[in-house]
């Protein structure tokens, strides 16, 4: 079973600011996505490697 997530960003004016530079709370935001996802591949590849 493949399970898909999927983070999506508003990015239409009200994420960035005024010199339309995301600032760095948003990119800090995107880090943390980032990170927890890879944190979670890692553990389905794990489990998947002591299912097997």
């Amino acid at each position: 079973m493949i399970v898909a997530k999927i983070i999506l960003i508003d990015v239409d004016g009200t994420l960035v600011n005024y010199e339309n530079e995301l600032p760095d709370s948003a990119v800090e935001a995107i880090r943390t996505a980032r990170l927890a996802w890879l944190w979670e591949m890692a553990a389905l590849k794990l489990k998947r490697m002591l299912i097997l």
